[in-house]
């Protein structure tokens, strides 16, 4: 009986054990099925919005290429702004090469005068230089009354090229420098009178401490620029006190009198 109730014990035992694995599946199955019900949501969820996120990603695609294509347009105009300003840079060397070029041949000219004349002075060569100037002359006036061989439809057409290749870099190079100083004189009309401006008066000394402030006493008159040129300083105002010298005065050393016309 002692070992009917010890085997009987260690049955109830084994079946306390059987019946814990049991329980422990089903609660592991449990959970397998909760796993599987999310996995389900989150997959229709991810399919339902695949297709507004494919829209977003395209419409933002776009606007990439849209703006590669602005940037692409931006730096083929600035390139090609900058060889037409080179164009003109070297149009200028090369006159200017050309100018020395025409200086050297006057020296030597100038230089072969003076030789002839010592050599007159000296008495090694005959004083004939009026007859060569007559000659001279002779043959330039022979030499103009034949009709050039090169005279052709051929001329006109190099010479509307080198006028195009030659005058149009160095017309765009004088409209910019042109329009260079308008605009600059146009900002700094103000400062002039000539334009509207207001009229303010140093309430206080103030020594400038670089060179984009300036320096006034108590008592001076200065010009004050219109609103629209003001920098984007605060406390600060773009002043001039001769008309040539600008720069930024502190806003609580002067006051305002009023606006003057230009």
């Amino acid at each position: 009986s002692s070992l009917s109730s010890t085997y009987g014990y260690g049955n109830s035992l084994y079946g306390g054990y059987r019946s814990g694995y049991g329980t422990g599946y089903g609660g592991l199955g449990g959970g397998y099925g909760l796993e599987g019900d999310g996995s389900d949501f989150l997959n229709r969820a991810e399919d339902n919005s695949r297709a507004a996120f494919q829209a977003i990603e395209s419409i933002v695609q776009a606007f990439g290429s849209v703006t590669m294509m602005l940037e692409s347009t931006f730096h083929a105009v600035h390139s090609s702004f900058r060889a037409v300003l080179g164009v003109a840079e070297n149009f200028n060397r090369l006159r200017d090469h050309f100018s020395a070029i025409l200086s050297t041949f006057s020296l030597i000219r100038a230089l072969r005068y003076i030789y002839n004349k010592l050599l007159v002075l000296l008495r090694i060569r005959r004083n004939n230089l009026d007859e060569q100037a007559w000659n001279q002359a002779e043959n330039l006036g022979e030499t103009l009354g034949k009709p050039s061989q090169n005279d052709g439809p051929i001329s006109w057409p190099l010479g509307l090229f080198a006028v195009v290749a030659i005058g149009g870099p160095w017309l765009i190079w004088k409209i910019i420098k042109g329009l260079e100083s308008s605009n600059g004189k146009s900002r700094k009309s103000w400062a002039t009178g000539q334009t509207d401006h207001l009229i303010a008066r140093a309430e206080h000394d103030f020594k400038s401490e670089n060179q984009r402030e300036i320096s006034f006493r108590r008592g001076d008159t200065l010009r004050i620029a219109p609103k629209d040129r003001q920098p984007r300083i605060k406390g600060w105002l773009l002043a001039t006190l001769d008309g040539e010298n600008i720069g930024i005065v502190p806003y609580n050393y002067v006051k305002i009198l009023g606006l003057r016309k230009g």
